[in-house]
């Protein structure tokens, strides 16, 4: 009886260690991953500050190609950066290329819609746009163009 009953311990204790196994092993597969995709994300995070305080270096020595350059890199790993449409905009305006600007410091407005500063660089770009095109215009007279 002791054996029969041995064995029958052995096989619940088998049926209830599976059981526990497949209610257990999702909740640690869950937990690894969330933790991985939270690592990742830290990583991603940082990338993106690194290119975007390069493109901001780039801007200052007036390497507006290379700046922009950065803050595209960090915009493709960080979408809803509105400091790097900011800047962006801000080196499109410095080359003269103001509906880039304009749509950058619009894109950035749609995610920080309280930022003044992005609101007067904005405004800008509108003038010197509209500035450009009165010049523009007054050129083509001119030369009978």
């Amino acid at each position: 009886m002791s054996i029969r009953t041995s064995s029958l311990n052995r096989g619940l204790m088998k049926s209830c260690l599976y059981k526990s196994i497949w209610i257990v092993l999702p909740i640690v597969l869950f937990l690894l991953f969330s933790n991985a995709f939270a690592q990742q994300e830290r990583i991603r995070s940082k990338n993106s500050e690194f290119y975007e305080s390069r493109g901001l270096a780039y801007l200052e020595k007036h390497q507006y190609g290379k700046a922009i350059s950065d803050f595209n890199k960090a915009l493709k790993m960080n979408p809803g950066d509105a400091s790097a449409y900011c800047n962006r905009g801000r080196a499109y305006g410095e080359q003269g290329q103001n509906d880039l600007a304009i749509s950058d410091y619009t894109k950035a407005l749609e995610i920080n819609p309280g930022d003044a500063v992005t609101y007067y660089a904005r405004g800008f770009s509108y003038y010197f746009k509209k500035e450009n095109m009165k010049n523009h215009g007054w050129m083509l007279k001119r030369h009978k163009v």
